[in-house]
């Protein structure tokens, strides 16, 4: 007869990963919670098209990013959305002007 060590945790009874999600907001069922799991996406990373020209702050990027996957970055420094960028469609608009050696690079997903 094998001798088994005592657990150092006392297994308890609570929500499953699903209601959790319901009791933040989820609505759905659970085959669609599953499902939302899913990454059926892929990444993009690019610099936008744009002119640099001290006044535009308007640049646009090669596909629809979904919506908050944006990661902006100037010069290397991650912008806050809505602070320091807003996003419409394709289009970003980072609200002071890069000057002429700024570097834009935006990951998102697609």
């Amino acid at each position: 007869m094998p001798i088994y060590p005592t657990p150092w945790y006392i297994a308890q009874n609570g929500l499953s990963a699903y209601e959790i999600a319901l009791a933040n907001g989820f609505v759905g069922t659970e085959a669609e919670w599953l499902e939302s799991l899913i990454v059926a996406s892929a990444w993009e990373s690019e610099e936008p098209s744009w002119t640099i020209n001290w006044i535009n702050t308007y640049f646009t990027l090669s596909n629809t990013p979904i919506t908050s996957s944006e990661k902006v970055y100037l010069n290397w420094l991650r912008l806050k959305r809505d602070d320091d960028y807003t996003i419409a469609s394709n289009v970003i608009s980072i609200l002071v002007p890069p000057i002429s050696w700024d570097i834009i690079q935006v990951d998102y997903n697609i």
